[in-house]
């Protein structure tokens, strides 16, 4: 497998085990819309009332395997769930190992209690910085 094969490979796996994650997860989201405010190593604000987003990191080795066989072709396998041994079909096989490390950013749904709370304290704000900020323009500029 040359690299362009296996670079194209590894990204459209990757995007399609994102895409299954977010068809199957019920209690989060995969791939939630993000907001560039507060950062931290791992952790980042979601657009959605400031709900917590974490990284999830991935560091797989993957082994590119090329068979030159009938109906084969290019695959990528995750190092530590390879086949071992005897299996009964004739082919010649190409196999590589490599890494992928990629980050997937995730967010846990919050009960609707804390949703509702997190919706306030974010709307509180809102109002708060408007209230601040008229505030100021109304009584001009302050020289102390």
């Amino acid at each position: 497998m040359d690299l362009e094969e296996f670079v194209a490979t590894s990204i459209e796996q990757v995007l399609n085990g994102v895409k299954r994650a977010q068809d199957k997860v019920e209690y989060g989201t995969v791939s939630p819309r993000l907001t560039i405010k507060a950062q931290q190593e791992n952790l980042l604000a979601t657009a959605d009332y400031n709900a917590s987003a974490f990284m999830l990191r991935f560091d797989v080795a993957v082994r590119a395997t090329n068979e030159q066989s009938m109906g084969g072709g290019a695959k990528l396998k995750v190092a530590s769930v390879l086949s071992v041994g005897g299996e009964g079909d004739r082919s010649s096989t190409d196999e590589s190992v490599s890494r992928i490390q990629f980050e997937v950013p995730i967010s846990y749904h919050l009960d609707a209690t804390s949703n509702d709370e997190a919706r306030d304290r974010a709307k509180r704000q809102r109002e708060a910085t408007a209230k601040a900020n008229r505030r100021r323009r109304s009584h001009g500029p302050h020289f102390g």
